[in-house]
């Protein structure tokens, strides 16, 4: 089992652990979907491999509905930021569209489909479904015994997959002024988040694989409310 989790930062200033779940079989370490991508190596399931859940959801809703196109990330001209930098092997750093990203929290596509770009010219593609709700058991409380629901934390939530990859997973978080992304294949588990606040300007964003880390990164809070109690979404059943 291998574990992802990130901070959640809500359009309320709350700070939520973010756990994701997923049951993969990792193949060790070297290539993944950042350096393959760079590489211009595709990723294709065979046809002898069995999609999960949330592809075969994917396919089917595909064929009902028009997608939309995302390209809110573009490669950053300047790499000055050595405090995260410290903090990874590797990693691609990406300046975000915050109109563009405005725009998408407004009109919550259906159907999406997410480019993320990992060197000029080079790109993958996530192929993404809106679901109402991030769990079914959602359940959050604040230390002060506030309990949180989910139209009060906002948002709009997305699960699919990479485009081509039948056995991967991922799980966008989109808000107003940000966004976070966790993907999971049988390489690695990556993540897209913005940096940490008092590093970056809010449209300055990273995405690294899990294993390029040299330690837990820095990770700030935009409310001293701390969670204590959270359920997240489980994905290993889509597996």
């Amino acid at each position: 089992m291998k574990a992802s989790s990130l901070l959640l930062f809500t359009s309320k200033g709350i700070c939520i652990a973010f756990l994701l779940l997923f049951i993969l079989n990792f193949s060790g370490y070297g290539q993944n979907l950042i350096t393959n991508t760079q590489a211009g190596i595709t990723t294709e399931s065979t046809e002898k491999t069995t999609p999960n859940r949330i592809a075969t959801w994917v396919q089917h809703e595909k064929a009902h509905a028009i997608p939309t196109t995302a390209n809110l990330f573009q490669i950053r001209s300047s790499k000055e930021n050595t405090d995260f930098q410290s903090e990874v092997r590797t990693a691609v750093y990406l300046d975000l569209e915050q109109d563009m990203l405005a725009e998408l929290s407004k009109t919550q596509p259906e159907l999406l489909v997410f480019n993320v770009p990992v060197a000029k010219n080079k790109s993958f593609e996530l192929e993404l479904l809106k679901v109402d709700n991030v769990t079914a058991d959602f359940q959050l409380r604040t230390s002060e015994g506030e309990n949180i629901t989910q139209a009060e934390i906002g948002g709009v939530f997305y699960r699919g997959i990479v485009k081509n990859d039948t056995r991967s997973l991922a799980a966008l978080s989109i808000f107003p002024d940000h966004l976070q992304l966790v993907i999971a294949d049988r390489a690695d588990n990556y993540v897209l988040a913005a940096l940490p606040s008092d590093e970056a300007s809010k449209n300055e964003y990273v995405l690294y694989a899990e294993r390029d880390l040299l330690g837990r990164p820095k990770a700030e809070c935009l409310a001293e409310t701390k969670v204590e109690q959270f359920k997240g979404t489980d994905l290993k059943k889509y597996n």
